[in-house]
C-alpha cells in the first residue's frame, strides 16, 4: 500500500484535473508547502518516510544501538544510504546464518559506524521534510475547518461537484487517511480507511486557496496556527453586509423562505453566505437549519408561516408561477454544465430533489437529476407574493412568458447574462480585499478606487482560471459592496 501510495504521490497524470475553480487537495498541499516554505518544499515531502530507528534514549542521552538489537531490515536501509551517499565507505564481510550453511554478507563494523553517521544525517533530512509536510497539512486543515478554505468532493468517476461540505468533518486530531489518497467518504467521514466504496476526491475552493496561500509572496506573518481558535476573537457576521432585499436574485431556498415566511429576517437564514459566516463564527452547526429544503421544513416545526401553509404548498406555488411564465428560474443545466432559463413547458415534470445538506438540486419524472444551481430574480418574487401577504393572482399558462427585468444601469449584454455569477464572484473580491468580513464606506474608500481594487483582483483571477469572468461593471461592483 506504501509503495502504491508513493508512485500516487510521484506521478500527477494520476490525480483528477482542476475544474470549474475547485483545486484538487494534493495540489493545493503544494501549494501550501510552497506558500509556507518557499525554494525549501521539495514536493517530495508526501512521499518521505520515517527516520531510521538506531538510536535509544538513556537519561536524556541518545546512544547507538547494539548492532545486533537492529533489525536486517534497518540495517540494510542503512547499507543502502551507505551506498548512495558513501560508497567509497562499504566495506562487506562474510557472516554465516545459524543452521544454515548460507553465508551472509554484511558490513563490517568500520562500515556499519560510516552507516551510522549517514543515516543520522538523513534523519535530520526526513525529520525536516515531515515537519514541513505536518506544517502544510496544518495550514489546509485549520483553513478548511475554520470555515475559511471550502471544499467539495467529486466521484472517482468525475461528474458533478457537490456543494460546500461540512468543515467539522476536519476537527479531528489526525487526517492521515485523508491526506493518503486525498479522498474521504462522505457516508462515514470519520473512518480511518484510506479508499474503496464510496470515497470520493476531495477539492478545494480556488479563490479560497490564494487567500491563505499568498502570506509569504505579500511579506505579511504567518499566522501561528498551532493554538485553539478563540472564537470570540473573530468578528460576528453583519446582516447588513447580507441585505437580502437588496440581492439581484434569490436561491430557491430563499425564494421558498420568502413565500413561506415575508419575513427577510427569515430569507436571511437560508443564504449561504451568511450561514457560512454564521456558524463558523456561532460554531452551532447541529442548532442552525441548514440553506436547504431540509433546513426550511426544521424550521417550520417551530415558527409557523403565513396563513400556515406547508413546504409543498409554497413549492407548489412556486410552480404554478413557473409554469405559467410568470416568473423565470435560472440554473445550471447538469448535462451540459451551461447555465439558462430553464422552459416554462418543463415545470409541469419537474420536482424539487433535496440531496442531503446539498443544494437543491430539480429532477424528472424518472429522477434523473436536471437542474441545480437554481436562482430568481428578487423584485419578480416579490412581485408575485408582495410583503403584505396578498398575492397576485397566478394567470393561466397561455399568458405571455415575464421575464426579470435588466439592471437599467447595465448594458443589456452584462444584463442577459446571469447576475448572479457576477455578484458572487464580486464578493469574494470583496472577501480578500477585506477578510474582517467589514467593507469600507465611501468616507473610507472612494468609489473609483475600490472599484479599482475590486477589478484588480478579479483579473488576477481570471489569469490563474481563464473560465473565471473578468471585473463586471462599476454598478455591479457597488452593489454586492453595498453602495448602491
Amino acid at each position: 500500500m506504501s509503495k502504491e501510495r508513493d508512485a500516487y504521490w510521484q506521478n500527477e497524470e494520476l490525480w483528477p484535473d482542476d475544474a470549474y475553480g475547485f483545486v484538487f487537495l494534493a495540489r493545493a498541499l503544494h501549494a501550501a508547502g510552497e506558500s509556507l516554505y518557499g525554494d525549501a518544499w521539495t514536493r517530495e515531502e508526501p512521499t518521505t518516510p520515517p527516520p531510521l530507528d538506531l538510536w535509544e534514549d538513556i537519561n536524556g542521552h541518545k546512544f547507538l544501538k547494539p548492532r545486533k538489537s537492529v533489525g536486517n531490515a534497518t540495517e540494510m536501509q542503512a547499507l543502502r544510504l551507505l551506498q548512495k551517499y558513501h560508497p567509497d565507505k562499504v566495506e562487506l564481510e562474510d557472516a554465516p546464518l545459524k543452521r544454515s550453511d548460507i553465508v551472509n554478507r554484511v558490513m563490517t563494523e568500520e562500515s556499519w559506524r560510516a552507516a551510522a553517521k549517514v543515516v543520522e544525517e538523513e534523519n535530520a533530512r526526513r525529520k525536516g521534510a515531515l515537519d514541513r509536510l505536518g506544517g502544510a497539512q496544518d495550514l489546509l486543515k485549520v483553513a478548511i475547518r475554520d470555515g475559511t478554505l471550502r471544499y467539495v468532493l467529486l466521484p472517482l468517476v468525475g461528474g458533478r461537484f457537490s456543494e460546500a461540505m461540512p468543515p467539522e468533518w476536519w476537527n479531528r486530531k489526525s487526517l492521515a487517511s485523508i491526506f493518503f489518497w486525498c479522498q474521504i467518504n462522505p457516508d462515514n467521514p470519520f473512518t480511518n480507511g484510506v479508499g474503496g466504496e464510496n470515497f470520493q476526491y476531495v477539492f478545494v475552493d480556488e479563490i479560497d486557496l490564494n487567500s491563505i496561500t499568498k502570506y509569504r509572496n505579500e511579506g505579511f506573518d504567518l499566522p501561528d496556527f498551532t493554538g485553539v481558535r478563540d472564537f470570540a476573537d473573530r468578528p460576528k457576521p453583519r446582516p447588513d453586509h447580507f441585505a437580502v432585499m437588496d440581492m439581484d436574485d434569490w436561491s430557491i431556498e430563499m425564494v421558498l423562505a420568502w413565500i413561506l415566511w415575508r419575513d427577510p429576517v427569515q430569507v436571511l437564514r437560508f443564504d449561504r453566505d451568511f450561514h457560512k459566516a454564521l456558524t463558523v463564527d456561532e460554531c452551532m452547526f447541529d442548532t442552525i437549519p441548514a440553506p436547504t429544503l431540509g433546513g426550511l421544513q426544521e424550521l417550520l416545526q417551530t415558527q409557523a408561516s403565513v396563513d400556515d401553509i406547508s413546504l409543498d404548498v409554497a413549492f407548489r406555488r412556486l410552480r404554478a408561477a413557473l409554469r405559467s411564465g410568470n416568473i423565470v428560474a435560472d440554473a445550471t443545466h447538469l448535462a451540459s454544465m451551461d447555465s439558462l432559463s430553464i422552459p416554462a413547458e418543463q415545470w409541469k415534470r419537474l420536482i424539487a430533489a433535496p440531496d442531503g445538506d446539498q443544494r437543491t438540486v430539480l429532477a424528472n419524472g424518472f429522477n434523473v437529476a436536471m437542474y441545480g444551481d437554481v436562482w430568481f430574480d428578487r423584485r419578480s418574487v416579490m412581485r408575485l407574493w408582495p410583503a403584505d401577504g396578498d398575492e397576485a393572482p397566478i394567470e393561466t399558462e397561455n399568458a405571455p412568458i415575464i421575464r426579470s427585468p435588466p439592471i437599467e444601469s447595465e448594458p443589456d449584454s452584462d444584463a442577459a447574462k446571469p447576475r448572479r455569477t457576477k455578484q458572487r464572484l464580486v464578493k469574494r473580491a470583496l472577501d480578500l480585499l477585506f477578510p474582517d468580513g467589514r467593507y469600507p464606506d465611501a468616507s473610507e474608500m472612494t468609489n473609483a478606487v475600490l472599484i479599482e481594487k475590486v477589478g484588480k483582483v478579479m483579473m488576477e483571477q481570471k489569469e490563474k482560471n481563464s473560465s473565471l469572468e473578468g471585473p463586471p461593471s462599476n454598478d455591479t461592483i457597488l452593489r454586492a459592496a453595498g453602495r448602491k
